[in-house]
C-alpha cells in the first residue's frame, strides 16, 4: 500500500454559514457563490444528470458536480484558502477480472487459442480528508477506480452525501425548488384536473389545462421539461451506466467485425471458384489506372452484392497530412462468373496470396488454405477483350487463360534474385522493376532510370557535401554498411514503394518519394510493380467490403430488403468512420427524427385517451433511452459501423501473426467483438433507418410506418391506409344534395375549403370552453408534427449537399416562435383570431405593429439583423400563442384532407416557404445568438465563475445582469427575460470587442487552469 498526498486548489470567496443550500438549474452549468449579509447561503448551479439512484437527491448530486458542492461548503467557513484545503490520499489495490467465456469453435476448425486467464489490473482508492477548521476532521474513502480522477470524484461524491445526511448541507431549498417545478408541470400530464378560477378567462383556458407556454406559466422551459420527465417516473428506461472515466450513458455493445457471408463459405475446392474482379482506379486521372493490374478475388460462393448490377465501385479516401485534404480513388468490383482449376493451381494461388499480403502489410502473417475465405490471383497485363469492345451492360467473363499463371509461379517461388553488374543492358532491364536489399520486410524501390554519369563516390544530388554512399548509409543507426566492390558502377534512380499501412497506391501516385540506390546493394524483387500496387489496396478494400456485406445482411435478415443498399450502409455509418460527412447517418437521422415525431404524433392521437396521456406516451416513445432499447431489441446495434478501418491492424479472416518472425506484429490483430457506444448512437441509427426506408421507396410514408414495426416500436398504426381511413366527416358537415348545397356554409383558410367546417372552428378560437380548447390542442399537436416534417423534408432535398450543422441552422431559423409568428402576421391569420380578451388583443396588435415595422426596416436596409441574415423578427419579443395557431391550422387541414401530404404541402409552398426563403438563413448563413456567443467566449477563455442573473421586473421591463467573480459587469433590459439576457450578453461582447483585456484584472481563471494542468499525480511505490 502506497500513499500520496495532493492538495486541491480552492476559491478565495467566503461565506458565514455552515449549513449550505444547493440549488439545481438545468439551464446553466456555471458556478457562482452568492453571500447574503443577513442569512448567508451558498448557491450552486449544476447539472441535473443523475448517477446515484439510491438517494433522494441523486437527480441533483453527480460525480461531475460533487466537487463544486464541496468547494461551496468549505468556502462558507470564511477562512483563508490554505486553511480549508482538503487532502487527497491515493492507494493502490489489485483488481481481478474473470476471464471471458470461451468461444465455441466451429466443427472442423482447430482450436488454436490458448485458454483465457484471469486479468489483473492496478486500481486506485482515494481518501479525502477535511481539515479540522471545517467543523472537525472527516474522512471518506472511495471504491477502487481505474485512475486518479474517477477515484477522486467518487470519494468527493460520497463525502458530500454524508454531509447532506448529517444536515450540514441543507436540502430544504432543493425540495422547495422541486415542488415549484412540479407545481408548474404541464397540467396535461397530471392525473388531477386543475381547478379553474372563476371570472378569469385566461386562467380557465387550456393554456393552463394543457400546459400553455412558459410565458404564461411563469417558469422556464427547462423547469417544465424537468418536471415533465419527473412525472414520467420509471416509464423512460434509465441510462446504460457509467464508463471507467465517469461518463454516463456508455456501455459495451456487441459488434460484427466480419460479415456472416465469410463464415458460411465452404472450404476451397478446384471446381468451385467464383471470381470478382478488383481494379483500383484514380479519380480524375485515368492515365494512372495502368499503374495497377486487375486482380481476381476468388471465393467459394458468389459475393452477394451484384443482385441488381454486374459491377459497382467503392470509393476510398486517404488523408493528406500536408494539405488536410483527401485524395480519392475508386476500386471497381465486377462479377465474372465461375472457373475450374487444378488442385496444384489452387495451392499456387494460395502461395501467391500469402506472399503478396505479407509484402504489402510488411508483417509476418500466415494462414492455411483450408481456413482461408478468399484468395487472390492476377490477370494478364493485357486483357483479351477490352472494356470498349464489350457491349454495354455485358458481364466481364474471366477464364483460366486470363489468369497470369507465370506471375503466380514466379511470386510463389524465390523471393528475390541477384543483379548482374557487368552488363549495362542488364541494368537497363531493371527499369520498371522492384528492388530491395535482400530482406522480406525491407524497404522496396521501383527503378525508374539508370544514371551512368553517377557512381557511389559522386556527390549526392540532395546533399552535395556527401557522397551518394555516405548519404545512404552514414545516418542509419544500427544498420550494416555494405561493402562496395565495384566503385565505378552506375547509380539507379528509384521511387520508394509504400506499404499498405503507409498509403500504398495512394502515396505512390500523390506523394512520390524519389531516391538514388546502388545496384550492388540491391536484389530484384519477385512481385511486379503493377501487381504490388494493386495489392496494397486490398487492406483498404476488405473492411469496406465487409461494411457493404453487413449492411446487406442486416437489410435482408431484419427488414426483408426494405432498404436500398447504399442507404442502408449510410444509415449504419457513424460520423467518425467516414471522411465525407454527407456519407454518415447524420443527415438521414435528421429526416428520420422528423418522420418519427410525425408518425408517433398521429399514432397517439388515434388512441382513445386523454391529451395528457397522449403527451406522456409520445414523450416516452421519443426519448433516446426508449429508442436505444428498441434498437437493441430489434438487433441493429451489432451492425452499427463505429470503428474506423485500421490498415495497420487488418488481417484476413482466420490468419495469424507469427510472433516468432523477425518482424514485430501488432497486439490488436484480433478483432474485438464488442464496442463502447453512447446511448444516443443506437437511437440516432434507428432514426436514420426510418429516413432510409422513406427514401428507398420514393418518399413513401407507408414504408416508414413499416420500418417502425420492424424496429419493434409500439405503434398501433399497422399501415398508412389505416390512418387515412380513420378520418370521418360529421353529420352537420356532410354535403347536402341538390339545391340545398348552395345554402351550406363553407369555411376556407389559406385557400383550403374544409370538408368538415367543424374542424376549422377551434383553430382561431381562444374560448375557454374545454371541448374547444381540447380540439385546438389536438390540431396544434398534429400541426406541429406536420409543419416540422414539411420544413425538414423541404430543406433536406433542396440542399442535398448541405452539412448536418447547416441543416440544423436552417431548421431552427424557420421553426422558432418568432419566425412562425411573422408568418401568421404575413398571411393575415392573426386577424381571424376570436374570443380573445382585451389584454390578448392588445398583445397581438402590438406584436403585429412591431413585426411590420421591423420588416419595413429590413426591406429598406435600415435594421441591423442577426449576422448576415434578414431575420427581421430577431429583435421582436416572441409571442408563442400565434405560432400555436399556425400549427393548429396545419393540423386541422391535414386531418380534414384525410392526412393528404399534397394538401398541406401546397399551402406550405404557397404561404410559408416564400417568406422563409426570403428572410430565413440559408446553408451558408449562420445566426449566432448573443447568449451562445457569450457562452463560447467563456469556454474559450476559460472562465467558470461568470453567469447571468435575473434582477426582476419593473414597469413591465425585465432586467438581467452578468456577474463575474461576484462583481456585476453589465445589465440588460427587455420586454421578456430572454430579451433581457440577450441585451446583457450583447453589451458584454461589445465591451470585449472594445478592450480584449477588459476581464484580465478581474478574472484569473486562465492562470488557475494553467496551474492545474501543470500538476500531475505520481504514485510512490
Amino acid at each position: 500500500m502506497s500513499d500520496l498526498k495532493v492538495s486541491s486548489s480552492s476559491s478565495s470567496s467566503r461565506g458565514t454559514k455552515r449549513k449550505v443550500s444547493l440549488l439545481d438549474s438545468p439551464s446553466s452549468s456555471s458556478r457562482h457563490t452568492s453571500v447574503s449579509h443577513s442569512t448567508p447561503t451558498v448557491s450552486t448551479k449544476a447539472s441535473s444528470r443523475s448517477v446515484i439512484s439510491s438517494t433522494p437527491y441523486s437527480d441533483i448530486l453527480t460525480m461531475t458536480n460533487a466537487g463544486s458542492f464541496l468547494a461551496r461548503y468549505l468556502q462558507s467557513f470564511r477562512l483563508p484558502p490554505q486553511a480549508i484545503r482538503p487532502t487527497y490520499t491515493f492507494s493502490k489495490t489489485e483488481v481481478h477480472f474473470p476471464p471471458p467465456p470461451i468461444k465455441k469453435v466451429a466443427e472442423g476448425q482447430d482450436d488454436e487459442d490458448p485458454s483465457p486467464s484471469v486479468r489483473t489490473e492496478s486500481w486506485l482508492h482515494c481518501t479525502v480528508e477535511l481539515p479540522e477548521a471545517c467543523g472537525g476532521t472527516m474522512k471518506m474513502t472511495s471504491k477502487p477506480h481505474p485512475g486518479p480522477r474517477p477515484a477522486k470524484r467518487a470519494a468527493v461524491l460520497e463525502l458530500v452525501q454524508q454531509l447532506i445526511d448529517e444536515g450540514k448541507i441543507d436540502l430544504e431549498t432543493i425540495s422547495r425548488k422541486l415542488v415549484v417545478s412540479e407545481s408548474n408541470i404541464n397540467p396535461g400530464l397530471s392525473e388531477e384536473p386543475q381547478e379553474a378560477i372563476p371570472g378569469n378567462k385566461e386562467s380557465n383556458s387550456v393554456d393552463d389545462e394543457i400546459g400553455g407556454t412558459s410565458e404564461h406559466r411563469g417558469v422556464t422551459c427547462n423547469e417544465r421539461w424537468k418536471a415533465m420527465k419527473a412525472s414520467l417516473g420509471d416509464a423512460i428506461p434509465p441510462k446504460s451506466g457509467m464508463s471507467a472515466f465517469g461518463v454516463l450513458g456508455m456501455a459495451q455493445y456487441p459488434y460484427h467485425s466480419f460479415a456472416k457471408f465469410w463464415e458460411d463459405n465452404p472450404p476451397f475446392t478446384p471446381d468451385n471458384l467464383h471470381v470478382t474482379i478488383i481494379h483500383p482506379r484514380t479519380v480524375g486521372d485515368p492515365e494512372k489506372d495502368i499503374f495497377c493490374r486487375p486482380l481476381c478475388l476468388l471465393t467459394t460462393r458468389p459475393v452477394p452484392l451484384f443482385e441488381s448490377c454486374h459491377e459497382f465501385e467503392i470509393e476510398i479516401e486517404r488523408e493528406q497530412n500536408s494539405s488536410q485534404r483527401t485524395q480519392p480513388a475508386k476500386i471497381r468490383l465486377a462479377r465474372s462468373g465461375k472457373i475450374i482449376v487444378k488442385q496444384e493451381d489452387l495451392i499456387a494461388m494460395f502461395g501467391f496470396t500469402q506472399r503478396v499480403l505479407r509484402s504489402v502489410l510488411n508483417q509476418n502473417i500466415s494462414g492455411k488454405l483450408k481456413k482461408s475465405k478468399w484468395l487472390l490471383a492476377p490477370l494478364q497485363p493485357t486483357p483479351k477483350i477490352t472494356a470498349g469492345e464489350r457491349e454495354a451492360g455485358e458481364e466481364e467473363k474471366v477464364t483460366c487463360d486470363d489468369i497470369a499463371w507465370e506471375d503466380i509461379s514466379t511470386i510463389d517461388g524465390e523471393l528475390y534474385s541477384p543483379i548482374k553488374l557487368g552488363d549495362t543492358s542488364q541494368l537497363d532491364q531493371l527499369v520498371g522493376s522492384i528492388v530491395c536489399q535482400g530482406a522480406e520486410f525491407d524497404k522496396r524501390y521501383l527503378i525508374t532510370g539508370v544514371r551512368t554519369d553517377l557512381m557511389p563516390s559522386s556527390p549526392d544530388t540532395k546533399l552535395p557535401d556527401k557522397t551518394i554512399y555516405d548519404a545512404l548509409y552514414t545516418d542509419r543507426k544500427n544498420k550494416h554498411r555494405p561493402l562496395i566492390t565495384e566503385p565505378l558502377q552506375p547509380i539507379l534512380e528509384a521511387e520508394a514503394l509504400h506499404s499498405a499501412r503507409h498509403g500504398g497506391f495512394f502515396s505512390d501516385i500523390y506523394s512520390p518519394v524519389t531516391s538514388l540506390v546502388i545496384p550492388e546493394t540491391m536484389k530484384r524483387y519477385c512481385i511486379p510493380p503493377d501487381i504490388y500496387r494493386a495489392a496494397t489496396m486490398i487492406p483498404h478494400l476488405m473492411p469496406l467490403l465487409d461494411n457493404q456485406l453487413l449492411a446487406r445482411e442486416m437489410n435482408t435478415t431484419l427488414f426483408g430488403s426494405l432498404l436500398q443498399p447504399d442507404l442502408a450502409l449510410e444509415a449504419l455509418s457513424s460520423p467518425g468512420i467516414v471522411s465525407d460527412p454527407l456519407k454518415s447517418y447524420e443527415r438521414l437521422e435528421m429526416l428520420g427524427d422528423a418522420l418519427l415525431r410525425l408518425i408517433l404524433t398521429v399514432d397517439v392521437h388515434m388512441k382513445d385517451t386523454s391529451e395528457s396521456e397522449r403527451q406522456k406516451e409520445r414523450s416516452i416513445m421519443l426519448a433516446n433511452s426508449s429508442l436505444r432499447v428498441a434498437a437493441g431489441r430489434c438487433g441493429i446495434v451489432p451492425y452499427i459501423r463505429s470503428k474506423k478501418p485500421n490498415v495497420k491492424d487488418w488481417m484476413p479472416i482466420n490468419w495469424k501473426a507469427d510472433p516468432s518472425g523477425s518482424q514485430s506484429c501488432s497486439s490488436k490483430r484480433k478483432e474485438a467483438d464488442t464496442v463502447m457506444l453512447g446511448d444516443k448512437r443506437p437511437a440516432d441509427v434507428l432514426e436514420a433507418l426510418i429516413g432510409a426506408a422513406y427514401l428507398s421507396h420514393d418518399k413513401s410514408m407507408p414504408a416508414a410506418v413499416k420500418m417502425l414495426h420492424h424496429l419493434t416500436l409500439p405503434v398501433v398504426i399497422d399501415s398508412w391506409q389505416t390512418v387515412i381511413g380513420s378520418v370521418k366527416v360529421s353529420k352537420s358537415s356532410r354535403q347536402a344534395e341538390g339545391f340545398m348545397a348552395a345554402f351550406q356554409p363553407k369555411m376556407s383558410v389559406l385557400g383550403y375549403d374544409f370538408k368538415d367546417s367543424s374542424r376549422a372552428d377551434p383553430v382561431f378560437s381562444m374560448s375557454a370552453d374545454r371541448e374547444v380548447r381540447a380540439r385546438f390542442w389536438r390540431y396544434r399537436s398534429l400541426g406541429d408534427g406536420i409543419l416540422d416534417f414539411l420544413v425538414m423534408d423541404d430543406i433536406w432535398h433542396r440542399y442535398s449537399t448541405s452539412l448536418p450543422g447547416q441543416l440544423t441552422h436552417m431548421h431552427h431559423s424557420r421553426l422558432n416562435d418568432r419566425a412562425l409568428g411573422a408568418i401568421v402576421i404575413d398571411c393575415g391569420l392573426a386577424d381571424q383570431i376570436r374570443d380573445a380578451d382585451v389584454t390578448t388583443k392588445e398583445r397581438i396588435k402590438d406584436f403585429r405593429r412591431k413585426m411590420k415595422a421591423a420588416q419595413r426596416k429590413v426591406d429598406l436596409g435600415l435594421l441591423e439583423t442577426n449576422s448576415s441574415t434578414r431575420e427581421y423578427w430577431y429583435n421582436v419579443p416572441a409571442y408563442p400563442t400565434l405560432s400555436d395557431h399556425l400549427d393548429a391550422v396545419f393540423g386541422a387541414i391535414w386531418e380534414d384532407s384525410a392526412y393528404s401530404f399534397e394538401a398541406v404541402k401546397r399551402i406550405y409552398e404557397t404561404y410559408v416557404r416564400p417568406l422563409q426563403d426570403e428572410y430565413c438563413v440559408g446553408p451558408t448563413q449562420h445566426s449566432t445568438h448573443a447568449k451562445a456567443a457569450w457562452s463560447f467566449y467563456l469556454q474559450h477563455r476559460p472562465c467558470t465563475k461568470c453567469q447571468i442573473e435575473a434582477r426582476g421586473v419593473q414597469d413591465g421591463e425585465y432586467t438581467s445582469a452578468i456577474i463575474c467573480h461576484d462583481r456585476e459587469l453589465v445589465q440588460g433590459q427587455g420586454s421578456t427575460r430572454e430579451m433581457a439576457d440577450r441585451r446583457a450578453c450583447e453589451k458584454f461582447l461589445d465591451r470585449i470587442k472594445e478592450d480584449e483585456k477588459w476581464l484580465d484584472e478581474l478574472c484569473d481563471c486562465p492562470a488557475q487552469r494553467a496551474k492545474e494542468k501543470e500538476s500531475t499525480y505520481t504514485i510512490q511505490e
